[in-house]
């Protein structure tokens, strides 16, 4: 492949978009069509029989791809990358895998659907490694993790971390009033990766006046509204329904505290949240498991950015004891009215610097 000068603009193929409203290929996507690059979503085929599926995934990809420049595999669907890897190979396209979601770290360490060492376990990780050693470029979500594939690997070429970020609801919120109870949510679909057993347990702990609200919808909610009957803290916890995602941010300036994840995984021990990055730009405290990923955050975020150890539970709890007790949720939301604007403008340039690396290896200059 010929390197590409600053004002090429190239045809991008997205491989096996599985939701097209997913923030991770929302943001990837909306930053390749800004820089004028035409992008087309190719979406998983539906039908019965899963050799159908794959023969048709790979008749979709082979048209779309013709008199293409790149193609990238969206990050819900490393597993596609041999059927990806095939047609851009045959079509003279690069490859770009996005390892956000990986197959072993989610199917065997979060959810538990296979044994360590198992062979199901095994095939997973071939497929993981498949995925990055056959990519030209893999996109990753922090440095940690970029780090981990770098590490002993001649393939792929580039590993390239391209931040979560906040999206365009995610603004300065207004500060809370400060009387009553401290507020604290937790948000998403009670995946393993956020732990959300832990934080119910803390909650039993909290010696303060300190509530949570817990939105979102999954197959362990059941098991967490038990849990808290249970351990008698349904008076503390509210329980609701999913909302429409440009609600969450007036839901995030009705409390002091997000909760981002507390998960025992590797991964969850290498990534940033969504909830983390969009609490922090609407200006709330942002608890969160200890993680060596968020030193890339520290120097803009400062104390917004409460970390406790998830293999000590009692933290948690007197992390949001001490908030509740010495007012801190009201002093960092206080200097987040003022700082706010320039933190959310400060992640938001740092996500575009680590953009700014992508484009530079679309354009043919990147390593």
């Amino acid at each position: 492949m010929h390197p590409r000068n600053d004002t090429h603009r190239c045809r991008v193929v997205y491989f096996r978009v599985v939701d097209p409203s997913y923030p991770r290929n929302r943001r990837v996507r909306g930053w390749l069509e800004a820089r004028g690059h035409v992008v087309v979503v190719v979406p998983p085929s539906t039908g019965s029989g899963r050799l159908r599926q794959h023969l048709l995934d790979l008749c979709r990809l082979w048209r779309a791809a013709r008199a293409g420049d790149v193609v990238i595999v969206a990050e819900q669907y490393v597993r596609a990358t041999p059927i990806a890897a095939l047609v851009a190979r045959l079509r003279r396209c690069r490859l770009v895998v996005d390892g956000f979601v990986g197959v072993h770290e989610t199917a065997v360490d979060d959810w538990g659907v296979a044994r360590p060492g198992s062979l199901l376990a095994r095939r997973f990780r071939f497929q993981d490694r498949f995925a990055s050693r056959s990519a030209d470029c893999v996109l990753i979500d922090t440095d940690v993790r970029a780090d981990v594939l770098r590490a002993g690997r001649p393939r792929p070429r580039s590993v390239i971390a391209l931040p979560v970020g906040a999206p365009a609801w995610a603004v300065p919120q207004p500060e809370r009033d400060t009387g009553g109870p401290l507020r604290v949510l937790y948000y998403g679909n009670y995946i393993p990766l956020h732990g959300i057993d832990r934080v119910i347990r803390a909650i039993a702990c909290v010696r303060r006046d300190v509530v949570l609200t817990l939105l979102g919808d999954g197959e362990r909610r059941p098991r967490a509204e038990r849990l808290a009957a249970e351990l008698g803290v349904t008076d503390r916890l509210t329980f609701t329904d999913p909302v429409a995602e440009q609600r969450l941010a007036s839901v995030i300036a009705d409390h002091d505290v997000v909760l981002g994840v507390f998960g025992t995984s590797q991964k969850a021990s290498t990534v940033i949240a969504n909830k983390t990055w969009q609490g922090l730009a609407c200006g709330r405290v942002v608890v969160t498991r200890r993680s060596p990923a968020l030193a890339e955050l520290l120097p803009i975020a400062g104390d917004q950015i409460v970390q406790v150890d998830v293999d000590a539970p009692q933290q948690l709890a007197d992390a949001l004891d001490r908030i509740a007790g010495d007012r801190l949720a009201r002093d960092a939301a206080g200097r987040a009215a003022a700082d706010v604007p320039h933190i959310a403008h400060e992640l938001e340039a740092y996500v575009a610097r680590r953009y700014a690396v992508f484009g530079a290896w679309l354009d043919g200059n990147g390593s």
